[in-house]
C-alpha cells in the first residue's frame, strides 16, 4: 500500500505524464535544466560516488521501512527466525562451538576497547533509554574527534537517523557514502537517501540513490524492494520510458509482484505517458475489474477517460469522467473530469490545456 504522502503525488504524475505524452512535458524540462545550469549546488550528492566493493562485516545491517510499503507476503520473509535457525545446528556444530568457549581468550580479546568504541556502546545505551539528544551529541563529536575509526561511519548514520530535520538527515548520509565508501553501513545509507528524497520531493536524488543501492546490495529481496521504490521514483522523475521498463522487468522476473495492483498501475501510468495506450488500457481494465476495492479506483477511472479521450473515444471518455465527478465529487480527481466534460469538444492538443499541469 502507498503511504498517504506519496498518494498526492498520484494526479500530479498523471497530468505530467499526460501532458509528456502530448509534447508539454518536454519543454518544461528544457526550461528547468536551463535554470539548473545557471544555478549548479555546490555541495555534493551521491552522483559523484565511485562505487566499489565493500567488506560486509556487519553481518545484520539495519532494514530500513521502505517508501512504498510492499506486502508482507511479497518481501519473501518467512516466520522462522535466526534463533529458529540456529536451533537446528547439529549436534557436532554445537560440541566445536562448546570446545571454541572453553579455550583461553586470544590476547587481542584483552585489548582495552577504543575511545570511539566505548563512546558508541555508550551512545546505543542512551538511545535504548530514550536519551535521543544526548546520544546525538555523544555521536557527531565521536564522528568529529575519531574520523578514521571505523565507529565513525556507524556514528554518522545513527546520528542521522535521530534528526527530525530531513535535510539534515540526508546531508549527514551523504557523508556516510561519500566519506566512508566501503563501510558496510554505506547500503543502509543509500536506502535512507532515497527514502528522504522521494518524502522531499527530490526524485532525482532518490533515482540516483536507489540505483546506487543495488549496486552494493546482493539480498535478492533488498534487491526486489529496491527495484520496487526506483521504478515509482523514475515514475514520479519523469523517466517515463525508464519506469516503464522497470514495472515490466519486476512484474515479469518476480511472479509473487505480478499481482500486485500498484505495481499494475504504475505500468500503466508510464505507458500512457509515453504514448502506449493500447497497452495501458487493459492494464487498467483489469485494475477495474479485479480489484473492485483499490482505493485509488477513481484515479484508475480518469485515466481510463484520458486513454479514451486521446483515442478519439469521447462517448466513453464523458462516461468516466462522469462517474469520476458524480461518485467522487471530492477527490482530487473532480476538477480535471469536470474540466474535460467542459471542454470535451476540443482536442486533447499541445499547448491547451497547460494549465493542467498545477497540482
Amino acid at each position: 500500500m502507498l503511504p498517504t504522502s506519496a498518494s498526492h503525488f498520484r494526479i500530479v504524475a498523471l497530468l505530467v505524464s499526460v501532458l509528456a505524452w502530448v509534447g508539454l512535458g518536454a519543454r518544461a524540462q528544457d526550461a528547468e535544466q536551463a535554470d539548473l545550469a545557471e544555478d549548479q549546488p555546490t555541495t555534493p550528492t551521491i552522483d559523484v560516488i565511485s562505487l566499489k566493493p565493500i567488506l560486509r562485516a556487519d553481518p545484520e545491517p539495519v532494514r530500513l521501512e521502505p517508501v512504498f510499503r510492499v506486502p508482507e507476503a511479497l518481501t519473501g520473509k518467512s516466520g522462522s527466525t535466526a534463533a529458529d535457525d540456529r536451533g537446528t545446528t547439529d549436534t557436532k556444530t554445537s560440541d566445536a562451538t562448546a570446545g571454541e568457549k572453553s579455550k583461553p581468550p586470544s590476547p587481542e580479546s584483552r585489548l582495552p576497547a577504543s575511545p570511539a568504541s566505548t563512546r558508541l556502546a555508550r551512545a546505543h545505551a542512551l538511545l535504548d533509554e530514550g536519551r535521543v539528544a544526548e546520544a546525538r551529541e555523544l555521536l557527531l563529536n565521536l564522528a568529529k574527534e575519531y574520523p578514521r575509526s571505523p565507529e565513525a561511519p556507524e556514528a554518522i548514520f545513527l546520528a542521522a537517523e535521530t534528526l527530525r530535520d530531513l535535510e539534515q538527515a540526508r546531508r549527514e548520509l551523504r557523508r556516510v557514502v561519500l566519506e566512508y565508501p566501503r563501510s558496510p553501513h554505506v547500503p543502509n545509507a543509500l536506502s535512507r537517501i532515497g527514502e528522504i528524497s522521494f518524502i522531499l520531493g527530490d526524485h532525482e536524488e532518490c533515482v540516483r540513490a536507489y540505483r546506487a543501492y543495488m549496486k552494493y546490495e546482493s539480498d535478492p529481496v533488498g534487491l526486489r524492494q529496491a527495484g520496487v521504490q526506483l521504478a515509482f521514483a523514475l515514475l514520479r522523475s519523469g523517466d517515463f520510458e525508464q519506469a516503464r521498463e522497470v514495472f515490466v522487468r519486476l512484474r515479469a522476473n518476480h511472479a509473487e509482484l505480478a499481482d500486485t495492483p500498484e505495481l499494475i498501475e504504475g505500468e500503466a501510468d508510464a505507458l500512457l505517458a509515453v504514448g502506449l495506450l493500447a497497452q495501458a488500457e487493459p492494464l487498467y481494465e483489469r485494475l477495474e475489474t479485479d480489484f473492485p476495492n483499490y482505493p485509488f479506483a477513481v484515479k484508475v477511472l480518469l485515466s481510463r477517460a484520458i486513454c479514451a479521450e486521446l483515442q478519439g473515444r469521447r462517448d466513453e471518455a464523458r462516461r468516466y469522467y462522469k462517474t469520476v465527478v458524480d461518485d467522487y465529487p471530492q477527490s482530487i480527481e473532480a476538477p480535471l473530469a469536470s474540466s474535460r466534460l467542459d471542454d470535451i469538444e476540443d482536442a486533447l492538443v499541445p499547448g491547451a490545456h497547460a494549465s493542467l499541469a498545477r497540482p
